[in-house]
């Protein structure tokens, strides 16, 4: 998810925007008890057997639940989309950093630039 303030106005997103600030959400799976049983969608089913799976494969695969969902998803992609993500894993942190420490206005522009293509080039490929 990102923060974008625009024009004095905050909202917020699954796609970057210019000068956005990434945060960390996990998504709700909804009320599931409110009548006292529980009902589960075929979407958060899969999502449990994904887990259950992503946690019995732990001992082998050294991934947690998350890594395993972004390994799933990335896995289906083609190669080259596959390679470009893994760039984009370590450019992206670098580029965060160099935004939070980059004091001139012009400069903090050219990397708020820089961070924005490279966040919208990762939505794009479904990294």
């Amino acid at each position: 998810m990102y923060k974008c303030k625009v024009n004095g106005t905050t909202t917020y997103s699954d796609t970057p925007c210019l000068g956005a600030t990434r945060i960390e959400v996990e998504p709700t799976r909804g009320v599931s008890k409110l009548s006292g049983t529980q009902r589960i969608g075929n979407d958060i089913a899969r999502e449990q057997l994904q887990e259950g799976l992503a946690t019995a494969l732990r001992p082998i695969s050294g991934m947690d639940t998350k890594q395993y969902a972004v390994f799933a998803r990335r896995n289906q992609l083609p190669a080259p989309a596959q390679q470009e993500c893994r760039q984009l894993d370590q450019t992206l942190p670098a580029l965060e950093s160099e935004e939070k420490h980059t004091a001139t206005q012009p400069a903090l522009r050219d990397v708020q630039m820089r961070l924005f293509q490279m966040r919208r080039r990762f939505t794009d490929l479904h990294c």
